[in-house]
């Protein structure tokens, strides 16, 4: 079965960032028990979070229209997972910055854009003066 993208009239993509959203914290859930295995290290637990849950979070985002307020939403749920597999939970608290730098990982925003310029393929790009 095909892919079907979820795009509104207008041009948003709200909706497919939801699903999209759903999806990963389905397949973040049925890991729950790799989480909390004091058995694998935090670079394997980070590496298959990557894997299994970031890439069903950031399927076609080649094609989305990202805004603010589709970032944060993306932003706060990877923020979330990690910090559930770093074991972090209130009262402690750690700075986005330094949970980025702990697990290796870089502002969301950054991510897509790589992907989408993958998405568009070798271009040349021509600076006028």
């Amino acid at each position: 079965m095909g892919y079907i993208s979820i795009v509104a009239e207008n041009g948003g993509t709200s909706r497919e960032v939801n699903a999209r959203i759903q999806k990963a914290r389905g397949s973040f859930s049925k890991l729950r028990r790799v989480w909390l295995s004091k058995s694998l290290r935090k670079n394997t637990k980070i590496r298959i979070f990557n894997a299994c849950v970031k890439s069903v979070l950031l399927y076609g985002c080649e094609t989305w229209l990202v805004t603010n307020e589709i970032q944060r939403k993306i932003q706060t749920f990877v923020n979330r997972c990690l910090r559930f597999i770093l074991r972090i939970w209130r009262p402690n608290i750690i700075s986005n910055k330094d949970l980025w730098k702990a697990t290796g990982q870089e502002d969301i925003n950054l991510e897509i854009r790589k992907r989408n310029l993958m998405f568009m393929g070798p271009c040349i790009i021509f600076i006028v003066e």
